[in-house]
């Protein structure tokens, strides 16, 4: 009844489904699926199911449906039912999405108004890739998230070949289940593409993808504007070519939080910002800075 007044009585644009939920809403939700099932796997395809039978003619705009499992057959319906909504924002993160329904929603992107796809954290895989990269290019997507996945080199090949042909913006890699190969060769394909914002946090950043980030940055024709890199690890020359690069970037905002930097980061990073365009920089959890770094950090930030 509450999905049911959400979709068709009221004017609410986002719906966000956690499948941690409360224990009335498992009941409930329970009490619609099939005997025996269990509960997790209630949840997520008894939810999703409803709402793909009712999404048209709904004013939701943003749905999310998170932490969950999705069969096939249910994935592939409410792809189907996303072709004539009015969502432009699917978020799937923590959701396990099978291959097949993948195929079906890789299909009907370039027939929705999608413009933003998390799949952070939802077990995608290379087969998920081949299907997505087929129809990428015909989409809509300026939001593409899929961080925390099981990509190898072949899937990472097909998306570095792809995006830049894409309409993509915001583009998530973040966490360390990509390889640094993979990493390297998306980066790389992104010199002459339009993403303007880069998630790149929990990466270990090692020789290769070092240098390749910062080639990217310090490129002239790189419109990359906004990088996140929260808990990444660095080798000491990878980071010292990173932030180096930034005299040339044209990067506004840099995040580095709980990165371990060091008094020695704090001087490289001291000397660039009066030269280069940041104009957000968060430096915060790194526990090793001692005050005299921050405040050399400030007054760099107030000199540039």
């Amino acid at each position: 009844e509450l999905l049911s007044l959400i979709l068709h009585k009221s004017k609410i644009s986002t719906l966000n489904l956690d499948y941690y939920p409360s224990y009335g809403l498992q009941k409930a939700l329970q009490n619609l699926a099939e005997p025996g099932s269990p509960v997790n796997y209630n949840i997520g395809n008894t939810a999703a199911g409803f709402i793909a039978q009712n999404l048209a003619g709904s004013g939701l705009k943003n749905l999310t449906i998170t932490n969950a499992f999705l069969e096939d057959k249910v994935l592939s319906s409410l792809s189907q039912a996303l072709e004539s909504s009015q969502i432009q924002s699917l978020n799937f993160a923590g959701t396990v999405l099978p291959a097949e329904g993948m195929k079906d929603l890789a299909e009907v992107l370039p027939r929705s108004n999608i413009r933003h796809l998390i799949l952070t954290g939802s077990s995608i895989r290379d087969e998920h890739i081949q299907y997505l990269a087929a129809h990428l290019a015909d989409s809509k997507i300026e939001t593409f998230e899929i961080g925390y996945n099981d990509i190898s080199t072949i899937g990472a090949t097909l998306l570095a070949n792809i995006i830049p042909n894409t309409r993509i913006k915001k583009l998530g890699l973040d966490g360390n289940s990509m390889s640094e190969q993979g990493k390297s060769i998306i980066v790389r394909a992104l010199a002459h593409h339009e993403v303007n914002y880069l998630n790149l946090d929990e990466t270990r950043f090692e020789s290769t993808l070092g240098t390749n980030l910062a080639a990217l940055i310090s490129s002239s024709v790189c419109k990359l504007q906004v990088l996140s890199l929260i808990r990444a690890v660095f080798e000491p020359e990878a980071k010292k070519k990173i932030f180096e690069a930034l005299r040339q970037s044209v990067l506004i905002e840099l995040n580095v939080m709980d990165c371990e930097l060091s008094s020695e980061d704090a001087g490289i990073l001291a000397e660039v910002l009066p030269v280069c365009k940041l104009k957000i920089l968060n430096v915060s959890q790194n526990y090793d800075f001692k005050d005299e770094d921050i405040q050399r950090i400030a007054k760099a930030m107030g000199d540039g």
